[in-house]
């Protein structure tokens, strides 16, 4: 019995702790969530953030009050969008869609602590480096340059048959231009030829979807962009209706049937950011807390669309996957 009494405690004392946190002196948190997608399309990755954010002792309903604005892939609204959520004067702001959230963001305050998930911030010029952010943005990179790569020699080594790729990207998104460099490096480095498809809104990538033929070229090949990333079930689509293999730059694609996908995880990095929002509602900086890098990187394999496709994924990638969709 006095075992019992004594787990009783210990259970009480951890809620009261929990409250005490929850409460934080009684003050109620305002947050500020710009998404470049929308609810449906990012929908886990808020409820992972939620769900960090109340492990923290930060309760949505209760003691914090998160607002919503999402663009939905247009990103000429955003600047309108950053107006409305600053106009409900929160502690802080998250900005999850790249460099063009991030930047409609830091265009319109230089005070409000902003947590950001982006590719590179420096080169962005979001920051001034990863270790010292020095103004009122941090959060989480993604590195993609790095990625582009390995991707480039994934695909080959996946399939040693395919000699010709599409590379869908955005034009307009900043560094695009650099990544593009990046992987016809690394494709020449494999004996591939590059063919570049140029897709800046989601009208635009209807006509290309629609008029390019997918004959000239083996596979596919998506660079990381918000905007694409939002039309993702579209980009499988095509895929699968040209029998093009396609390789992505997220695990949603996959799970929307795409072939593989290399990449850091969304929803661990969206919990991260949590971490970051609460540190600063308990009076941190954003100029102190170095921008965090992905420790990990991810491959995931459809194996169902491999078939459907006539493809046999070569061994040696199947046996590094760190999933396998049957």
């Amino acid at each position: 019995m006095k075992a019992t009494w004594a787990v009783i405690v210990l259970l009480l004392a951890s809620v009261d702790c929990y409250d005490a946190a929850a409460q934080e002196t009684g003050k109620n948190f305002r947050i500020g969530y710009l998404g470049s997608g929308s609810p449906t399309t990012s929908g886990r990755y808020v409820a992972g953030f939620r769900d960090a954010l109340k492990g923290l002792g930060y309760v949505e309903g209760q003691n914090t009050l998160i607002t919503y604005r999402w663009a939905a892939g247009k990103f000429d609204g955003l600047p309108e969008l950053v107006d409305e959520l600053l106009r409900d004067k929160p502690d802080v702001i998250i900005g999850f869609g790249g460099s063009q959230v991030a930047n409609a963001i830091k265009s319109a305050t230089s005070t409000l602590p902003v947590v950001i998930l982006t590719d590179d911030p420096v080169a962005e010029g979001l920051v001034k480096s990863l270790a010292r952010p020095g103004g009122n943005l941090t959060g989480v990179s993604v590195m993609q340059d790095e990625a582009e790569v390995k991707r480039v020699q994934l695909l080959k080594e996946a399939l040693p048959g395919v000699a010709r790729i599409a590379v869908l990207r955005n034009p307009d998104r900043p560094r695009s231009e650099v990544q593009l460099q990046v992987v016809k490096r690394a494709a020449n480095a494999v004996g591939l030829e590059v063919t570049t498809w140029d897709a800046s809104s989601a009208d635009e990538l209807g006509r290309i979807l629609s008029a390019t033929p997918p004959a000239p070229v083996d596979a596919l090949l998506v660079l990381t962009d918000p905007m694409l990333f939002t039309q993702r079930e579209r980009i499988v689509e095509f895929a699968a209706e040209n029998r093009l293999p396609g390789f992505y730059f997220w695990r949603e694609f996959v799970e929307a049937g795409g072939l593989m996908s290399y990449g850091p995880n969304l929803a661990a990095m969206h919990r991260r950011m949590a971490i970051y929002v609460a540190k600063i509602l308990k009076g941190e900086k954003p100029a102190d807390l170095p921008v965090e890098q992905p420790i990990k990187f991810e491959l995931v394999i459809n194996t169902k669309t491999a078939k459907t496709l006539g493809l046999t994924i070569s061994s040696g990638v199947l046996a590094i996957a760190d999933e396998v969709v049957e």
